[in-house]
């Protein structure tokens, strides 16, 4: 029995003669023993190979199909890929939730500004009529001080 690393070839043969003996209706287990005998490899050996194999499948489609469902680019190809994606995602929402929040302030500190050079004018415009006030008398005082 063969304890060496799997190639390419022999994953290919094991996976489409599962799939060939499938398709006949016949089992998995019986694939593994024909693909064990041809391979001299184990038939358990063959089973766990082809297990890790459609476990690396699913999750190869389950990323896909995440890419797709998401509009992502298609160079995002991994988990890790998509994690990074969502977590970036997850930041922009932050920051677009805090420059919400940040134009919210800025909108209230322009109304309390336009109110405050409101009272400021009002402000301007008694002084400047209680100077104008102050100056007549004044003038009212120095023409009676001159009588």
């Amino acid at each position: 029995m063969s304890n060496s690393k799997w190639t390419n070839e022999e994953e290919n043969l094991l996976t489409e003669m599962v799939e060939s003996y499938l398709q006949k209706k016949k089992t998995k287990k019986e694939a593994f023993d024909v693909v064990a005998n041809i391979l001299n490899r184990s038939s358990s050996a063959c089973k766990a190979r082809y297990l890790k194999i459609e476990k690396l499948y699913s999750k190869s489609n389950d990323i896909k199909n995440i890419t797709q469902h998401l509009n992502l680019s298609p160079t995002i190809t991994s988990l890790e890929d998509i994690i990074s994606y969502l977590k970036k995602f997850q930041r922009l929402e932050r920051y677009e939730e805090k420059n919400n929040k940040l134009r919210y302030f800025l909108k209230s500190l322009e109304k309390e500004n336009i109110d405050l050079m409101s009272r400021y004018y009002l402000a301007l415009k008694k002084i400047h009529n209680f100077r104008e006030l102050f100056l007549k008398t004044i003038s009212l005082t120095n023409k009676l001080d001159e009588k």
